[in-house]
């Protein structure tokens, strides 16, 4: 069924020859970059545009296998970082999700052998397009499915992919997501470089509202307690949040208020 659907979106993409090589394939990925639009005709801007993707789709496959490599070997700690994701948003051109999806579709690819050899014949931008759909309730049904789906998307678009993948979901998880079990709460503390804290956490819905109710009615008061000093001293509002914090925290257990709730004062000096 999903392989009949598939050809009849492939009548509708007859275009897709035009993705065939031509004679700037045996250039390098340098010689690629050296080229300019001014140079070409119009036949050989349009197979330049092609040559280049090739290439993008070809290095990308190779980002893949080297982010599942990384994450796998817990490479980002050394730095401090919580996980492969944040280490990656923090460094390079991409956002925290394009971070996190190029993770995922990494440590994806290397339990589907079939799917990460497609990224050099079906184009990686179409397999990624697949891997976008599995999530945990279709994963059985795609390791079933996976050479069926690669032989059903071959001859389309990577918009014409996601139609099928989504005709595709639709038949193996025909009652769609069962009501979402909450995740417990998370938090992780990391001593980092310089003796300072590093905080990150995953709160379910209402530990954060209730964290978040307590953080800032305290933030509050530490602001209204700044703003009648009169030496003037303003901190940000994450400083406040931070402050209060470490304040509740310190309450709750019992610690001595006049050591860990003690203002941080600023030391200034004067050369004469």
């Amino acid at each position: 069924m999903i392989c009949g659907f598939a050809l009849v979106l492939a009548h509708d993409y007859q275009y897709a020859t035009h993705m065939c090589s031509g004679h700037l394939d045996g250039l390098s990925v340098d010689d690629l970059l050296q080229l300019e639009a001014g140079s070409l005709n119009d036949s050989e801007l349009g197979e330049w545009l092609l040559a280049l993707d090739r290439a993008r789709s070809a290095l990308e496959a190779v980002q893949l296998r080297a982010a599942a490599a990384f994450d796998a070997r817990v490479v980002f700690a050394a730095d401090g970082a919580p996980s492969a994701p944040s280490w990656l948003a923090a460094r390079a051109d991409v956002s925290r999700s394009q971070a996190a999806a190029l993770v995922r579709h990494g440590r994806m690819l290397r339990w589907h052998p079939a799917s990460d050899a497609a990224c050099a014949t079906l184009g990686t931008t179409k397999v990624r397009t697949m891997l976008r759909f599995v999530n945990p309730r279709v994963a059985e049904a795609f390791d079933r499915d996976e050479a069926m789906l690669l032989e059903a998307v071959r001859d389309l678009s990577v918009d014409q992919t996601a139609t099928v993948m989504r005709h595709w979901v639709c038949r193996v998880d025909a009652d769609g997501a069962e009501p979402r079990v909450a995740e417990p709460s998370e938090v992780r503390l990391r001593q980092g470089f310089g003796g300072r804290w590093h905080l990150d956490g995953d709160l379910e819905v209402t530990d954060g509202a209730q964290l978040h109710a307590a953080l800032a009615s305290h933030a509050e008061r530490l602001y209204r307690r700044e703003t009648a000093s009169p030496d003037g001293v303003q901190t940000t509002a994450a400083q406040r949040m931070g402050r209060a914090l470490v304040d509740l925290v310190a309450r709750a257990a019992g610690l001595d208020a006049s050591v860990v709730t003690a203002p941080r004062r600023w030391c200034r000096s004067s050369w004469t």
